[in-house]
């Protein structure tokens, strides 16, 4: 994992800067645990831009700004890459990251240049993955409801 070298180090490195703009200890967590010391890239987002601080889903610790440095420093290019690869949104959200799939689409269309048709295109083949996925799993749906 790059960045995972010395993580307690890490931690105690961006904790002021974590504190500082209004970030939760899970947050902060789940972005060392994801970044390791690389956790610093995704508060400097969050420094520029302080809406990136918010989660993309209210009961979760992952953040806008990490959309963000997907795009832009690990060559993320769709939607579902994010929503069920990397961030596991599709998994860990109740409503399988679609109550947020068309906002998160709105900010990689802002970093990857993307017409709103293309948004659209992201958000639907989303929509369709989850609906495969969930099609095997009726009574799990029907559980978490």
């Amino acid at each position: 994992l790059e960045g995972g070298a010395d993580l307690d180090a890490a931690r105690e490195e961006v904790r002021p800067r974590a504190d500082a703009l209004g970030l939760t200890p899970e947050q902060l967590q789940h972005l060392l645990s994801t970044y390791g010391n690389g956790t610093l890239h995704v508060l400097e987002l969050i420094g520029e831009e302080p809406a990136l601080a918010a989660p993309l889903v209210a009961d979760l610790p992952v953040l806008t700004a990490e959309v963000v440095l997907a795009c832009r420093e690990e060559q993320l290019m769709t939607l579902t890459d994010w929503m069920v690869l990397r961030s596991h949104l599709a998994m860990l959200d109740r409503d399988h990251g679609r109550g947020c799939a068309a906002m998160v689409a709105a900010l990689m269309a802002r970093e990857l240049g993307w017409t709103v048709a293309e948004q659209a295109r992201q958000v639907a083949a989303f929509a369709d993955r989850v609906a495969t996925e969930m099609a095997f799993l009726p009574e799990l749906e029907e559980a978490r409801g």
